[in-house]
């Protein structure tokens, strides 16, 4: 062979490894994962999401900016151009900006832009498929879920248990509606992903309370695309359950189901703080302390704040606790869970989750 030939063939060898090294290597070909996580504490999971963003060439980001659809098309561009290497992950906010807002899931989407920079994954933020009309929508029915919630709360404080369920299921009601467009407009993409490239591995980047895309995902992929695998995985501190609860489960809730839910509101707030947001543990505790508690004895708690209204979650949930150990509904042990100290400064009367 000639050193001509031979160079020939050395610089062809050379410039086929750097087409092939332009090429984002994924092993999970034609896989759909879904991670849920609790977009507030991304420091609980930091380990977990950098393995699942590695895992995957395109990724779906869940999170509604507080500017709907202008914001997702922003958050989608400079994510984009993180990805691609021609911005670094800090202009993904102005200092500026991190100044005047203290949304905690902002942790979530710089350790977000930090895992993708220089991978060229291709990125997509789900308010950024969003028409003007489904945004719209999508604010309107956040605004009513939110004065729902605090309105349920409030005439609980007031002692109306009656009233307490009518703006609960009000609240559901809106919650649902929303959470119907969203969901769907993912698995909308997902399926339009898969056309362009079935053998793409793609991850869903999701709020916790988004179970149900997951589950529907296996059914809606089966027929255009035969068995590929769809797995859902639970970051940490998430409380792992895959029953559609957000989507379906609380679209028609009873009375008394509307009320426990809002008595576990108020226990959520009077916990004694833990290392995760929620334990499984306490979220089963809860629950089975309330399966102890009828209608009627609902009643009689909420009664008891007409002599004196709470001005807190937190002092709503002593007082709840107070009222069960007097009757013997709830055992010492379970009590020393929660945080009985006298009334202490606490967040305005909004859900706590």
């Amino acid at each position: 062979m000639t050193s001509r030939r031979k160079a020939f063939r050395f610089f062809l060898l050379v410039g086929l490894s750097l087409m092939v090294s332009a090429v984002p290597v994924c092993a999970n070909g034609g896989r759909t994962d879904f991670f849920l996580c609790d977009h507030d504490h991304a420091e609980q999971f930091s380990k977990q999401l950098k393995s699942f963003i590695a895992s995957h060439t395109v990724l779906y980001l869940d999170f509604a900016p507080p500017d709907g659809r202008q914001g997702g098309i922003f958050a989608q561009e400079r994510l984009q151009n993180i990805s691609d290497g021609t911005a670094p992950p800090e202009s993904l906010y102005s200092k500026d900006w991190l100044r005047k807002n203290k949304d905690k899931s902002v942790r979530l989407l710089t350790q977000i832009a930090g895992d993708v920079y220089k991978t060229r994954k291709k990125i997509y933020a789900e308010a950024a498929a969003w028409s003007e009309e489904s945004s719209r929508e999508i604010s309107r029915l956040w605004e009513l879920r939110n004065a729902s919630y605090a309105a349920a709360l409030q005439r609980l404080a007031r002692g109306d248990l009656g009233k307490t369920v009518a703006a609960w299921q009000s609240a559901k009601a809106a919650e649902h509606k929303r959470l119907t467009i969203r969901d769907e407009g993912m698995l909308n993409r997902l399926l339009e992903l898969k056309r362009q490239g079935p053998e793409q591995a793609i991850g869903f980047i999701v709020g916790s309370f988004h179970t149900w895309p997951c589950v529907e995902a296996k059914s809606r992929l089966a027929e255009p695309f035969g068995a590929y695998r769809v797995a859902c995985e639970f970051a940490a501190g998430s409380m792992p359950d895959l029953k559609p609860r957000a989507h379906i489960a609380q679209k028609d809730q009873s009375p008394i189901e509307s009320a426990r839910d809002v008595f576990q509101v108020v226990l959520y707030a009077a916990l004694k703080p833990s290392p995760l947001p929620l334990k499984k543990e306490e979220h089963e505790m809860i629950a089975a302390i309330l399966r102890n508690v009828d209608w009627r004895d609902m009643e009689t708690m909420a009664a008891d704040f007409k002599a004196e209204t709470p001005t807190s979650n937190l002092e709503m949930g002593q007082r709840c606790v107070r009222w069960m150990m007097r009757h013997r509904k709830l055992a010492p042990e379970a009590a020393d869970r929660f945080q009985m100290s006298p009334r202490t400064p606490f967040a305005p009367m909004t859900p706590t989750y």
